[in-house]
């Protein structure tokens, strides 16, 4: 593992990565059996400092988390809670038969779980509904259909590095190591589960 010291940036660019620091950097990145590209920028001009195979295109990795929850951070603000909402629409009978559909409508919670749905089906019982005559339809709608993140390839997009960014997952743990399951199923009889 290359351990890099923070160089604060009020520092001039010619003594952070001289020629010579320069040079050992490629010769050390080249002598290693990992592929590797790097980019220095200094972060208040974003000038580069220092690069090594700056234009090869590589998979992030959990790298990219960092950058994500710094930006969320900063963009949002630590108090800021991602929401999903259910809508109905019809009305309900008196014995408990919604004729109407239910929405489930993300807004991006990337820690929305199997437990929630629980606590749905809960709430729509509460409001006495046993019974739904119309469809339950999942709302990912809320981001733009840009699904693919820049660099990833269609291939992966089975993958859980390369999973589509959606407004409504659902992470299938604890961990939310969210993924992508595509599954169509169709009843064959009202009330019985598809085997």
């Amino acid at each position: 593992m290359l351990e890099v010291d923070a160089i604060a940036t009020t520092k001039k660019s010619a003594d952070v990565l001289n020629p010579v620091a320069a040079v050992k950097m490629n010769k050390l990145l080249k002598s290693t059996n990992v592929q590797t590209a790097v980019s220095v920028r200094d972060a208040k001009t974003g000038k580069i400092l220092y690069s090594y195979n700056p234009t090869k295109m590589m998979s992030t990795a959990s790298n990219m988390k960092l950058l994500t929850a710094a930006a969320s951070l900063k963009t949002l603000g630590e108090n800021y809670r991602f929401t999903t909402k259910l809508h109905t629409t019809g009305t309900i009978t008196k014995t408990g038969t919604l004729n109407g559909d239910v929405y489930l409508q993300g807004q991006g919670d990337p820690t929305f779980h199997k437990a929630d749905l629980t606590i749905f089906a809960k709430q729509l019982k509460a409001k006495g509904i046993k019974k739904i005559n119309g469809t339950i339809y999942g709302d990912g709608t809320w981001f733009d259909k840009k699904y693919l993140a820049p660099g990833i390839n269609k291939a992966d997009s089975l993958t859980y590095y390369g999973a589509p960014v959606s407004a409504l997952s659902i992470s299938p743990n604890g961990d939310y190591d969210t993924g992508v399951v595509v599954t169509y199923a169709t009843g064959t009889t009202v009330g019985k589960n598809r085997k």
